[in-house]
């Protein structure tokens, strides 16, 4: 298997890639995934331990109509040169720098595991800040730590570019949207209600030692 160039895998319901692929095939050079079930953008990462692979075809994969697919791909796979049977343009990889960073290149010896430069939701995007860590967010614009993390754990939990965008221009501007939970409302809420049902069809007044009477 160490020698094998080539791997044509269409047609096969695979919706994820095994880490250690790198190691067991490290010649692969073309890889062929068309209708697979790959969805998310981050299902290719796995294949960032093939330093040798050049063509891949992710065509009729629910990911290839993912915002920005061929540009993250190119970043996640640098040394590729033919991406779904299209040559790619020094264009497309100058594009991709802009948007996610320069890629970090595998070695000969790269499994892919934990090397690759990881992707973080929102990195890069023209017009979109940078993500912040809850602290400096909080310091930067005057938002509690608790608010500046519940948008972090959003703009990580989002599924797409466009929700990532409006979450990052809330973490940037201080306005949180009516639709993140903040920890302190459900918590105050909890404790009020706790108060409510304490209260309800009674009045304080001294403890009475039941014994007694």
């Amino acid at each position: 298997m160490k020698r094998l160039h080539t791997l044509l895998l269409s047609n096969n319901h695979i919706g994820r890639i095994e880490s250690t692929l790198g190691e067991t095939l490290p010649s692969l050079s073309t890889l062929v995934l068309t209708n697979n079930r790959l969805v998310n953008l981050s299902d290719i990462d796995p294949l960032v331990g093939l330093p040798s692979l050049r063509n891949i075809c992710l065509i009729d994969n629910t990911l290839t109509k993912r915002q920005n697919y061929r540009l993250y791909i190119i970043f996640k796979l640098p040394n590729l040169k033919v991406l779904d049977f299209r040559k790619i343009r020094p264009k497309e990889r100058q594009d991709s720098e802009k948007l996610f960073g320069k890629p970090a290149l595998p070695g000969p010896k790269d499994s892919g595991k934990g090397k690759a430069k990881v992707f973080v939701p929102g990195e890069g995007i023209p017009g979109v800040a940078q993500p912040a860590t809850a602290t400096t967010a909080a310091n930067s614009i005057g938002m509690s730590v608790e608010q500046a993390q519940a948008l972090r754990a959003a703009i990580l939990a989002a599924t797409s570019m466009d929700e990532v965008a409006r979450l990052e221009r809330a973490l940037q501007s201080g306005h949180i949207p009516a639709d993140i939970i903040l920890p302190s409302s459900s918590s105050s809420s909890s404790s009020s209600s706790s108060s409510s049902s304490g209260s309800n069809g009674h009045t304080s007044g001294p403890d009475v030692d039941m014994k007694q009477v």
